[in-house]
């Protein structure tokens, strides 16, 4: 059984229009879409989406391309279920040849629509980053004269069952150096979290293509210092501190805020945690220890311990040596010093002693917040 058009691939280019899908099977490419007879990069079939009837089945994406076809920016296997709001693009994402649409289940945005009203009051714009639990996309709200953007996390509900905590957390907090949570909406479906939209990218962006002056590195880290310094006087341990975390407020400028709460909780006084939470190579340690022998790890340093990886990335470019044997080390310390220049200011020197501390392998030794404050790298060498 077919449906009328019981989807959409509505096109992020203006160059380009809207793709309905009104059949079980439909196939995209230069065979089949008149105008992509002319584009070359893009295959005969590049791709198909195929839908399961009745109306609730799933939708899947079969690609046959040459090029590539990839979904959230993520080049696809041959099948792929995906999923309402998915960015689907046609070679690689970003590239001057890339094709891109935003995939829409007409009965799951109805859904949204008559639970919500969000699409009633917003436009829900152009991808920033996802992954197959959660969106990020552009909103702007539909009578704002100043057409100001926000940013909208879609978290879909079935996908990602510990996300009640992330807005539990989020409510909770109001600081300048964390991004603020303006509206919740939830459905049947997703969790929609507003939040305003910072246009600086993340700090994964800048490590990729600049190096860091001595004191930016240390503005930065006085930042993501000072938001840590936050959650730990209200108990909250973040768990995923990391460059694509750390989004700058603007292009031109250094000041930032630490975002994604999605692995953060409170911890009690014990200050014990048992989840393991898979971010990356900033991940603390005693996490991942915890994960193997199955006990309780001391969490309340978890995210000075990425703090500290973070820190050193930014003053050498590179990633910390320890993280080629991580996590099952046994030394106390962990910045050779080799790393230091043949003849360190008294900056540097600074500099690493404060890194060696926040990188401790026993979670005890490693400082507080507020007591990184207190070493001479901050209270010796102050930045305007």
């Amino acid at each position: 059984m077919e449906e009328d058009f019981w989807g959409i691939l509505k096109s992020q280019n203006d160059a380009y229009p809207d793709i309905l899908l009104n059949k079980s099977v439909t196939r995209i490419g230069r065979g089949y879409q008149s105008f992509l007879e002319t584009k070359t990069v893009i295959s005969f079939n590049h791709f198909t989406i195929k839908k399961d009837f009745p109306s609730n089945g799933h939708v899947y994406l079969l690609d046959f391309s040459t090029n590539g076809t990839f979904i959230n920016h993520t080049k696809c296997n041959e099948s792929n279920e995906i999923y309402c709001y998915d960015e689907i693009t046609m070679c690689q994402p970003l590239s001057s040849v890339a094709i891109s649409y935003m995939f829409i289940d007409k009965r799951v945005e109805l859904e949204d629509m008559n639970s919500s009203g969000i699409q009633y009051d917003y436009f829900i714009g152009r991808y920033i980053n996802g992954n197959e639990q959660y969106i990020r996309r552009v909103l702007v709200k539909k009578d704002s004269f100043k057409k100001e953007e926000l940013l909208v996390k879609i978290i879909r509900k079935k996908r990602f069952p510990i996300n009640m905590k992330e807005i539990n957390t989020l409510q909770s907090i109001n600081s300048p150096y964390i991004v603020k949570l303006l509206k919740t909406i939830i459905t049947d479906n997703h969790i929609f979290l507003i939040t305003p939209f910072l246009k600086g990218g993340a700090l994964c962006h800048r490590l990729f293509y600049q190096s860091f002056k001595a004191k930016d590195t240390q503005f930065i880290i006085y930042q993501i210092l000072k938001a840590v310094q936050y959650l730990q006087k209200k108990h909250i341990i973040h768990r995923r501190i990391n460059p694509q975390t750390i989004i700058f407020e603007s292009e031109d400028s250094f000041s930032l805020k630490l975002a994604d709460f999605s692995f953060s909780r409170r911890i009690d006084e014990t200050r014990l945690a048992s989840t393991y939470c898979d971010s990356d190579y900033l991940i603390a340690p005693e996490i991942i220890q915890s994960a193997v022998n199955k006990k309780p790890y001391y969490a309340a340093r978890v995210d000075i311990w990425s703090i500290g990886v973070l820190m050193y990335m930014m003053a050498h470019n590179k990633y910390p040596k320890v993280l080629k044997d991580y996590p099952f080390i046994n030394t106390p310390k962990l910045m050779p010093q080799e790393d230091l220049p043949s003849n360190p200011s008294e900056f540097e020197k600074y500099q690493e002693d404060l890194i060696n501390k926040m990188m401790f392998i026993d979670p005890l030794q490693r400082p507080s917040a507020e007591q990184c404050f207190n070493h001479p790298y901050f209270t010796k060498f102050q930045f305007n």
